[in-house]
């Protein structure tokens, strides 16, 4: 008889609340983004308000006093901080800001408008509108008719297709838009024989010539399956630094670009009112809650602010030499946390999707976390310095007889720096230099 036995197993798992979930979003939300977190939570708890200037005339004065002491540290010239905005300034708007400049030069209601804009966040990276979206809008409060008169507006708005449920959709509301009517019944009625390019059978179910099917055809090969198209690169243009890093007369300055922020603050009339007992249980324990919800969210940012700061500061100190125009050194996330006493992933979500205003120009935070790899002596190198040294070589060499991948290892080896020929390849690739006979110029 087998004998029974009792097991037992521990698992330990971490299980994220809200508030952890919130956080988390904040810490790896960069500038632009978490502009528009801040913006959601004004627009939805009342207890949460931005701090107002006194006036227009101030708001405009104190948007430019902002700017200048966001850069009074390090003393830049008027072209740097020329440079700076341009580098910051998308060159086209985004698909939303588009949809809802539409919407608003059309329709006055401002519950339609807002609703229409809430919508208009569900939009996926194409431009589609999941059906459950539709849903999850009812869910969140939003009146039911003016969600699905919302859904009407977008669907109806340029560019053709947007709001789409899916692709045969998306063709079906740009076919609207034009005047033949076969096209259209293509996509509407035989759309799988359309995808299998089934002409003879479309023709024979629509009673059409087959000169007209592939007539049909040519016009919906012009269809596009995106209506996010034009858009699919904005965020490549579109750059705002988070940090700056900057040197000047042997020294660096660091600083948390936050000065267009939004300030938060606990709505003080909504307070007073609360204090004095002025709302039915109900309302009170409500905005009581939003109060909660308020500070959460104003510390969270403060947290996130200290966070990226401590970094920047960290990693400002350690590749000092990068910055005057020296390599970088091998710098992991692993290492930072440890120093800083924040756990691996704080690191990794605080860095990504940042970036760092240098004198060279804006990069990605991650860019100064540098790998590096063992040599053939053994010694630590870092990839940064390799390259550059290579560039220089290929720079300088003689463009009637390049330098070979060997050649490069052994001039890398006479400076310290012993990597195998197959290394120096891979490095040439990843710089995008040609190999040598590519590179040979005959005279």
């Amino acid at each position: 008889m087998a004998d029974n036995k009792l097991t037992q197993n521990l698992k330990h798992s971490i299980v994220l609340t809200s508030e952890m979930r919130k956080n988390l979003d904040i810490l790896q939300a960069n500038t632009l983004n978490l502009q528009n977190i801040i913006r959601h939570n004004i627009e939805s708890n009342p207890m949460l308000e931005e701090v107002q200037p006194d006036s227009e005339i101030d708001s405009e004065k104190e948007s430019e006093e902002d700017f200048d002491n966001d850069f009074s540290a390090f003393t830049l010239s008027k072209n740097s901080k020329h440079d700076f905005l341009i580098n910051s300034i998308p060159e086209k708007s985004s698909l939303r800001e588009d949809l809802i400049t539409q919407a608003y030069c059309d329709y006055k209601d401002e519950d339609m408008l807002k609703t229409f804009a809430r919508l208009c966040e569900y939009l996926d990276e194409r431009g589609f509108l999941e059906e459950d979206s539709i849903l999850a809008m009812i869910d969140e409060g939003f009146d039911k008719d003016k969600v699905e008169e919302s859904l009407e507006i977008l669907r109806s708005l340029e560019p053709a297709g947007v709001g789409a449920k899916d692709l045969r959709d998306c063709f079906l509301l740009q076919l609207e838009r034009t005047q033949n009517i076969l096209a259209y019944r293509i996509i509407d009625e035989c759309y799988d024989l359309f995808l299998k390019r089934k002409i003879v059978e479309i023709a024979k179910k629509l009673c059409a010539s087959k000169i007209a099917v592939e007539h049909a055809f040519e016009i919906l090969a012009k269809l596009h399956t995106s209506p996010a198209r034009e858009y699919e690169n904005l965020g490549e243009d579109f750059i705002f630094a988070d940090i700056a890093i900057v040197s000047e007369n042997n020294e660096l300055r660091v600083e948390l670009l936050d000065k267009f922020m939004p300030e938060l603050r606990i709505n003080n009339d909504y307070r007073t009112m609360l204090a004095s007992g002025k709302f039915a249980e109900s309302d009170g324990n409500y905005l009581r809650e939003k109060i909660g919800d308020a500070k959460f969210l104003i510390k969270a940012i403060k947290a996130r602010n200290d966070t990226l700061l401590a970094i920047a500061n960290y990693v400002a100190n350690f590749q000092r030499d990068y910055f005057f125009g020296g390599n970088l050194k091998n710098l992991t996330m692993t290492k930072v946390a440890e120093e800083l006493n924040f756990h691996l992933s704080t690191i990794s979500r605080a860095v990504s999707e940042k970036y760092v205003y240098t004198n060279s120009g804006i990069k990605p935070l991650k860019f100064f976390f540098a790998n590096a790899f063992e040599s053939e002596s053994g010694e630590e190198l870092s990839t940064d310095a390799v390259k550059k040294e290579i560039l220089k070589f290929v720079a300088e060499e003689d463009a009637s007889a390049p330098l070979s991948d060997s050649q490069i290892a052994e001039l890398l080896k006479e400076k310290n720096m012993e990597i195998s020929r197959r290394t120096v390849a891979k490095y040439r690739d990843e710089l995008g230099i040609a190999s040598k006979s590519m590179r040979k110029r005959h005279t």
